[in-house]
């Protein structure tokens, strides 16, 4: 939960590379557990939403903040929701 509040006030202050890395450190974390407890699946699930509702503007300024690290973040994000 914290992190989806960290994420929406970076997204505020444009703070870009703050907001990278708590998205990477959120998709990282979650991809390593085998199985996430229900709630932890929940509040992944809403963290990812609201990153998605960012702008294609705010999310060329993440992306770039990201570094190499980019692509692997814009498959976990965007694959799904343009599968």
């Amino acid at each position: 939960k914290g992190l989806g509040v960290r994420c929406a006030l970076w997204r505020r202050y444009r703070e870009w590379e703050a907001a990278a890395r708590d998205v990477h450190h959120a998709l990282h974390h979650v991809l390593q557990i085998d199985s996430p407890s229900q709630s932890l699946g929940q509040e992944f699930v809403r963290f990812v939403s609201r990153v998605r509702n960012f702008s294609a503007e705010e999310r060329v300024h993440m992306y770039a903040a990201l570094g190499e690290r980019a692509d692997l973040v814009q498959e976990l994000l965007e694959g799904e929701e343009h599968a």
